[in-house]
């Protein structure tokens, strides 16, 4: 590589050294432009662009903390510059905290007024705290100003959630006309369609996505779940046990498989699998309220109340929108205090 070169004869070419950083980030070689951006800052302390371009790179491979260090430094020598807080709220949202993100991206779009994909991301960040209806809105503006695809998806995500299902369904047809291939786009659909009962229309599509990506973890779980709705339950484990098969540190495989497990009457097997779940991923709030509701059924109700108050605490609607698990819920709470034979 020329820069390369010229560094080996010139060491102290900044510009030459700059370029070399700026120019490896672009080929995704980002250790590299981190070791050269440290280089440079070393020589010029103050650079907001080296800063930001760190801050950048340090993002892409995980290291949110540093970045985020980094990136307040930067605001704090260049209040004005709104791509400073648009990746410090990047790096603060990719380790979940929301409000922090929230607030750099309202700086963002104080900063940038006009920008349309601002006001996307912001409703994208308030989904994630909970806030589904400012989200919605948000993002409706966003889709109405410059419609994208990922204001689109987002869209779809959230009217989803609101159990707004015609809106969700006409959000995800739009993305997929920006994405007509997308698995994920597809996988969104076909649980809009399962959420409504329409389990032929969810089935055909999820044909589609595994006749092109058969070792599909969410195709196969939400499959399984449609399955099982339809009162395919053996046809429901299979496709289960496909996800698990699939991938055996994905967590979604085991939810699949504890929930048809419950439906099935094994609430055993269901326990077994949320726990397999909760091991690689203890915040699944599916694998929670799968782990109460096995509880319930085999009679450990203060056990399943204290899982299910747990699913409630780290997400306040889950219940609203997951009424599948009502009747375990109900169940328990009669019985309060009756039965709590502890479970290993």
């Amino acid at each position: 590589m020329l820069l390369r070169l010229a560094l080996r004869l010139d060491p102290g070419d900044l510009a030459a050294r700059r370029q070399l950083a700026w120019a490896l980030a672009q080929l995704n070689l980002h250790q590299e432009a981190i070791a050269e951006n440290r280089r440079l800052l070393e020589s010029m302390p103050n650079d907001p662009t080296i800063s930001l371009r760190l801050a950048i790179s340090l993002g892409v491979v995980g290291k949110h903390e540093e970045a985020i260090a980094g990136l307040r430094a930067a605001a704090a020598r260049d209040p004005q510059n709104p791509l400073v807080y648009q990746q410090l709220g990047a790096s603060l949202s990719a380790i979940g905290k929301h409000q922090d993100a929230l607030a750099a991206y309202r700086r963002v779009a104080t900063l940038r007024p006009d920008d349309i994909d601002a006001v996307g991301t912001i409703g994208a960040v308030l989904w994630q705290l909970g806030q589904g209806h400012a989200a919605v809105d948000c993002l409706q503006r966003a889709m109405a100003a410059k419609p994208s695809l990922l204001h689109a998806t987002n869209l779809g995500i959230a009217l989803a959630g609101l159990r707004r299902f015609a809106e969700a369904e006409a959000a995800y047809r739009q993305a997929l006309a920006f994405e007509p291939r997308s698995s994920e786009l597809k996988i969104g659909l076909a649980e809009v369609f399962a959420q409504q009962s329409r389990l032929d229309e969810s089935h055909r599509l999820l044909d589609e996505v595994l006749a092109l990506e058969p070792t599909s973890v969410p195709a196969l779980a939400l499959l399984s779940a449609v399955l099982v709705a339809n009162d395919q339950a053996d046809a429901a484990l299979a496709a289960a046990r496909r996800a698990v098969d699939a991938d055996a540190q994905d967590p979604l495989a085991y939810v699949a498989v504890g929930w048809v497990q419950l439906k099935r009457g094994n609430p055993q097997a269901s326990f077994t699998s949320a726990n397999q779940a909760l091991h690689l991923n203890r915040r699944s709030v599916d694998a929670l309220a799968i782990r109460g509701a096995a509880l319930s059924a085999l009679g450990n109700h203060r056990s399943a109340l204290d899982a299910f108050a747990d699913v409630a605490r780290m997400e306040p609607a889950f219940f609203d929108h997951n009424g599948q698990f009502a009747p375990y819920v109900s169940a328990s709470r009669a019985a309060d205090g009756v039965g709590l034979t502890k479970i290993h």
